[in-house]
């Protein structure tokens, strides 16, 4: 993996992201399909400055998608399930303002 690339891509936006950002501490992030959970915790250390206490990954399959008679797929993704300890201040990754 080339390191000039980031791995972390967004912030998923969504209601069950929100409702798991409000009660677990938690948030939800598209990464790189070829990132590890190791290189993940490293880089929202050193780019966000929190250090989160787990990392779970799910690999999520494009959906097939129909355009009159062709159908077609979209791509595939990995999304990233990052929690952190209570009492941490991760208001920067709030979804709702």
């Amino acid at each position: 993996m080339n390191a000039h690339k980031n791995i972390v891509l967004g912030v998923v936006i969504s209601e069950k992201s929100n409702m798991n950002f409000e009660s677990s501490n938690a948030i939800i992030l598209k990464v790189r399909k070829e990132a590890t959970k190791l290189q993940i915790k490293n880089e929202i250390n050193k780019f966000m400055g929190v250090q989160p206490l787990s990392v779970r990954t799910a690999n999520v399959q494009g959906k097939i998608k129909r355009h009159g008679q062709t159908s077609g797929r979209q791509k595939s993704w990995k999304k990233a399930f990052v929690k952190f300890a209570p009492g941490t201040d991760i208001s920067q990754f709030s979804t709702t303002e």
